[in-house]
């Protein structure tokens, strides 16, 4: 069968960081990071060459950015490469570290590549997948390189550090993704998430260790510092890579960046499921213990709605399921039923007595007729499955155990949890 797309020859595959493609918007530096890292590997299994290039005021910080006129005349004809290799059964997927050949990933990269213009034997594309196998020393210095940062900045980041009195590798980071919500939206943080927030935080920090505050919110990081005053602060803007042009905001955020780069651990915190990619894969160029906590504000897996009294405290980040706690909210009541007292039951025996005019010895006892099996109401699976939100693991389950759904959208928790309200309930499904 003849492929209804054209087949073009090329050896070189670029990653191009820009907001907007032919089929969506671009994601966040740190999904276009982890998009490079996956590209290294690619290209060295099909031994083709990788480039990366920015087409963002970004590059105007990076001491190895060359610029190329090409990318101006086909800015507006850039896919990205959709398929992903995000192995969602993984036991804690916050804190992915194996990575593989995953969903026949490499098979549709190449198919994809196959049908892009190539440019002077080269193509240019979006790749945000995760690499196909452990990262090793090669493909970190490779990314070292793209990202160095040039000698003014270098400067202006050792100025930061030496004001709030410290020097590479002597701090922790802690960093905090709120979610867009906040960062984009610039809604004001509720005072019982500020308060869960810098609950869930204590959990994780000591009063003993150097920490540098890292937060995409400017409210959420004063109530912090107020709260926990060994904590220190870098006076930087907060902004989304993709949602602004303006030099200096794009300079803090490779500010935020570098700092973080050298720190000697990454504890991240965020809203969302899959944790937060530019603390991630920070941690992983640089190769910095790292891990990702989950703040849970709100079940449905969105701050666009948050959902109180309910709050769920973070275990182990390996433990299956967070343990949910009730609070309740400032305007709400909860009346709780009083405990009832464990007291023995005490049995009156019954004493027999013959019915009269009738023999006792021998007598004959009509036993209960059986039941007839229509009479026995059928308990259908569903009743016992649980009428609320489901936990991350629990939607991972109910996808896996119904192929129409794995096909209809994937591993989209979200979705999958939209699913199970209005349609999975009624229609009998469960999770087990």
């Amino acid at each position: 069968m003849k492929n209804k797309y054209p087949t073009y020859f090329y050896n070189k595959i670029v990653n191009v960081f820009q907001t907007k493609y032919v089929n969506g918007e671009s994601r966040g530096i740190g999904d276009y990071l982890r998009g490079c890292m996956s590209l290294i590997q690619l290209c060295e299994k099909n031994r083709k060459q990788c480039a990366f290039y920015i087409n963002t005021p970004l590059n105007t910080f990076l001491k190895n950015h060359q610029e190329e006129n090409i990318i101006n005349q086909i800015s507006n004809s850039i896919h990205i490469f959709e398929h992903h290799n995000w192995n969602y059964k993984s036991r804690n997927p916050l804190n992915i570290t194996e990575y593989r050949d995953y969903n026949n990933y490499n098979m549709n990269f190449v198919n994809f590549c196959d049908t892009q213009k190539s440019h002077n034997n080269t193509i240019y594309i979006m790749n945000t997948g995760f690499p196909i196998r452990p990262i090793n020393n090669n493909d970190r210095n490779i990314m070292k390189r793209f990202l160095e940062p040039k000698n003014e900045l270098i400067d202006e980041i050792n100025k930061i550090l030496n004001e709030v009195g410290e020097n590479s590798n002597t701090y922790e980071i802690i960093h905090i993704r709120t979610g867009d919500n906040y960062l984009v939206n610039k809604n004001n943080i509720e005072d019982n998430v500020l308060k869960y927030t810098n609950e869930t935080i204590k959990k994780h920090i000591f009063s003993d260790k150097k920490y540098i505050l890292l937060s995409d919110n400017e409210q959420l990081n004063k109530y912090l510092l107020e709260q926990n005053p060994f904590l220190k602060s870098i006076n930087t803007l907060k902004h989304h890579s993709l949602h602004t042009n303006d030099t200096n905001l794009l300079k803090d955020l490779l500010i935020d960046f570098f700092i973080m780069s050298k720190s000697n651990r990454i504890t991240s915190f965020s809203s969302y499921p899959h944790g937060s990619s530019f603390s991630k894969w920070c941690a992983e160029i640089y190769n910095i213990p790292y891990q990702c906590n989950r703040l849970f504000y709100d079940t449905n897996y969105s701050v666009d709605k948050l959902i109180y009294p309910m709050k769920y405290v973070l275990t182990d980040p390996c433990s299956e399921k967070p343990k949910p706690k009730f609070i309740p909210s400032p305007n709400q009541k909860i009346i709780q039923s009083q405990p009832v007292k464990n007291q023995p039951v005490k049995i009156q025996p019954v004493k027999s007595q013959p019915l009269k005019n009738q023999p006792v010895k021998n007598q004959l006892v009509k036993t209960q007729q059986p039941v007839n099996n229509q009479q026995i109401k059928k308990i259908e699976p569903n009743t016992l499955a649980p009428n609320r939100n489901l936990t991350n693991t629990e939607l991972v389950q109910y996808i896996n155990k119904y192929e129409d759904l794995k096909k209809a959208f994937g591993m989209n928790l979200r979705k999958a949890q939209d699913h199970w309200l209005n349609h999975g309930l009624k229609e009998g499904r469960t999770i087990n």
